[in-house]
């Protein structure tokens, strides 16, 4: 459900998406991936998220730059 708010799956033809809804759905299925060590999934959420809330690109490159420092993290 998060990444259906996040790639705006959930809203009709005739709404707009809720950037409030999107960061917080956005993060909470980052967090979930990264619990799992779904790291390329990480890595994809964080992207989407720079895609449509740019001011947020100084924390999202922080975190995708933890992620890609990890041993075991899949590198693209």
């Amino acid at each position: 459900n998060f990444l259906r708010v996040l790639y705006e799956k959930n809203l009709m033809v005739s709404e707009k998406p809720d950037p409030f809804w999107q960061k917080k759905a956005g993060f909470e299925a980052a967090q979930l991936a990264e619990s799992s060590q779904d790291w390329d999934a990480a890595l994809g959420i964080y992207d989407r998220l720079k895609q449509i809330l740019p001011a947020l690109a100084p924390e999202l490159d922080r975190r995708i730059a933890r992620i890609k420092s990890r041993p075991n993290a899949e590198k693209p």
